[in-house]
């Protein structure tokens, strides 16, 4: 994995996280573990459910196409988290993510778990800020970060907003006005050097590595287009099917090496032009 580009992520969320005076010590001292180790990770999304409270027009996670709607078995993630963190050194952030993941039954375990590790940096779960979790207390250790999407089109965030003021729960949000438009899923047939520099320069293919039910995807297009069997490319590494962390990790570091990804003929995110549509609107 691309050490420099680790640090540069570490350095984001420090920084977002502690401000600036309070991050610099650890910023310096996380750049000499990231320098040593072998294998870093800058951040994986866990989805932990398919459920969702919204209906959105062009949802990137697909989730107006699920018929048949499901969570995750909780053992079922932690075995796989615990295989991932078994070979390598870290990973800066582990970001929660679903369908809408406050709707998710055991979250308070799975934050104990990634609290407790020590390989991990930060925790980030994604909310639309429409669900109101009746309990907030795991969501009060220093390495948690909430990150509300607020759309103009949608508005049930302020309760939200509130209680976790009131329980000092760390959160930050975006006033999202428009998503990028992935487009349907026909191929592109790009040319092979317009797909690299699209997955090189989809911040989706950097970030957002998707574990889904013990595959990690390229990003959660792929990772929700493979479940619902949209597409069916291998592009993937199954943790099921390894017998050894050191196997595994082999299986990563060529997962991390590869220049593009047979999703991105599906996409409509392109390096050059990039087309656009208004977040937040609800399918009637």
């Amino acid at each position: 994995m691309n050490k420099s580009g680790s640090f540069w992520y570490y350095q984001k969320k420090a920084t977002q996280r502690y401000g600036v005076d309070l991050a610099k010590e650890m910023i310096d001292n996380k750049k000499t573990e990231i320098e040593k180790s072998q294998f870093v990770i800058p951040r994986i999304e866990v989805v932990v459910t398919v459920r969702c409270n919204l209906r959105c027009v062009g949802c990137s996670h697909l989730m107006n196409n699920y018929a048949n709607v499901y969570d995750i078995n909780i053992d079922e993630i932690l075995y796989h988290l615990e295989q991932l963190f078994a070979c390598i050194d870290e990973c800066i952030c582990v970001g929660i993510t679903g369908g809408e993941p406050f709707l998710y039954p055991h979250l308070s375990t799975l934050f104990k778990y990634l609290c407790d590790n020590k390989k991990i940096s930060f925790v980030e779960i994604n909310t639309n800020g429409t669900v109101i979790p009746r309990t907030v207390s795991y969501l009060k250790d220093p390495k948690v970060s909430v990150y509300i999407s607020r759309y103009s089109t949608v508005k049930k965030t302020e309760r939200l907003i509130e209680k976790f003021q009131n329980e000092n729960v760390f959160y930050y949000y975006e006033d999202e006005t428009q998503w990028v438009n992935y487009g349907n899923f026909e191929n592109r047939h790009y040319r092979k050097s317009q797909q690299m520099q699209n997955y090189m320069e989809c911040m989706d293919a950097f970030l957002c590595k998707t574990l889904l039910k013990g595959r990690l995807y390229c990003c959660p297009r792929d990772a929700f287009a493979s479940d619902l069997g949209i597409v069916s490319y291998n592009d993937y590494v199954d943790f099921d099917y390894i017998s050894s962390p050191d196997a595994l990790l082999a299986k990563l570091q060529a997962f991390y090496g590869k220049k593009y990804s047979n999703i991105c003929n599906h996409c409509s995110f392109n390096a050059c032009n990039t087309p656009f549509i208004k977040s937040g609107i609800q399918l009637k």
